[in-house]
């Protein structure tokens, strides 16, 4: 059986589309709607590769922020400087680019990743909503809300962190991380 995470990233010529129907690979046919430009297909695919494969060393990267890690894979996918399009796929605003997600981490068939990738997404935006919210009320249930889902990536990630050794230091980091990047309310009072 082939690795889809590696020959998709090693394939390098410009009919990704036509490669992926070759080796029986459809979950990405939903970017087709919207990025009929080969090269951004191409890079939308590899975005969703980099940022929602569990074997991405990009992943792995240790003390970054998710927004940090996300504009890292939107420029390692070749993706134009366009805010649209980093709206569209690293922001998630496209319902093709989600659909593809769902499809890429459904192909993958760990429960406890697509468990830890949902969270992982949702928390983002909470905290993305916390930090842009109106009032004290709406930002504290944000951060709250983001809390619960942080014990929900950890619950899900031991899971899969146990069978896969690169992890094992990329999850200390962010433990430490996390410690000396704690949040609390003083820090969304208005």
């Amino acid at each position: 059986m082939i690795n889809p995470y590696s020959k998709i990233l090693e394939y390098d010529k410009p009919d990704l589309k036509n490669y992926l129907e070759s080796i029986g690979i459809d979950c990405f046919k939903p970017l087709l709607k919207e990025f009929s430009d080969q090269t951004l297909f191409r890079g939308a695919v590899r975005f969703i590769i980099l940022a929602y494969s569990l074997e991405s060393e990009v992943l792995h990267t240790f003390g970054n922020s998710w927004i940090t890690v996300y504009k890292t894979i939107y420029e390692k996918a070749g993706l134009p400087d366009n805010d649209n399009t980093f709206d569209a796929i690293a922001n998630l605003k496209s319902g093709e680019v989600r659909e593809a997600i769902d499809n890429w981490i459904l192909l993958q068939n760990n429960e406890a990743w697509e468990e830890y990738i949902k969270a992982r997404d949702l928390r983002r935006h909470c905290l993305q909503q916390s930090q842009t919210a109106d009032k004290t009320k709406e930002r504290m249930e944000a951060i709250k809300y983001a809390k619960e889902l942080l014990t929900i990536m950890e619950e899900s990630k031991s899971r899969f962190v146990e069978n896969y050794e690169i992890l094992k230091p990329s999850l200390n980091a962010l433990k430490k991380e996390k410690q000396k990047n704690t949040l609390g309310p003083q820090d969304y009072a208005s």
